[in-house]
């Protein structure tokens, strides 16, 4: 896949990988994960990944810089062009290696199907959720971005609370 910066990406594949890189660990799942891919499919992940931060019920402060561009930054904001901040970068980054490990666990899947809480202690307990429950999203707002995530790099140039 073919990435271009301001049709399909917010960033570089370079951009992606210095991110990735200043961000975890050598040894870190996300790290490992992220360098047993090829640019290929790094590309296919990164697009997958801005086209879920690029929307317009994101409703970013400002308003597009570009009457005929096609994603949402750079935005004008009080009279300045502002180009795309690392920090949605670096947290579309982040979102994008959270859905693709968190979602492969064991308990991401155990929340997919319900279940609240497992014990064990010599006597296995589980506690499914009741109906007007949500564990699976409880992590996630509104948006699909997990809570953490938005908070820390997506918040502050959002609408969105």
């Amino acid at each position: 896949m073919d990435i271009q910066v301001g049709v399909n990406s917010y960033m570089t594949l370079e951009e992606a990988n210095t991110i990735i890189a200043s961000s975890y660990k050598s040894a870190s799942k996300e790290r490992t994960y992220w360098s047993s891919l090829s640019d290929d499919d790094k590309s296919i992940l990164l697009v997958n990944a801005t086209d879920k931060v690029d929307r317009p019920d994101f409703i970013y402060r400002g308003k597009t810089a570009y009457g005929d561009q096609e994603m949402q930054w750079p935005r004008n904001i009080a009279g300045n062009v502002v180009e795309t901040p690392f920090s949605i970068k670096k947290g579309l980054i982040l979102q994008m290696l959270y859905d693709e490990l968190e979602s492969t666990t064991d308990e991401y899947k155990l929340k997919e199907m319900g279940v609240k809480s497992f014990a064990d202690g010599g006597g296995a307990r589980i506690e499914f959720a009741g109906t007007s429950e949500s564990v699976s999203n409880s992590m996630k707002n509104k948006v699909g971005v997990n809570k953490n995530i938005w908070n820390s790099y997506f918040k502050e140039w959002s609408m969105i609370v």
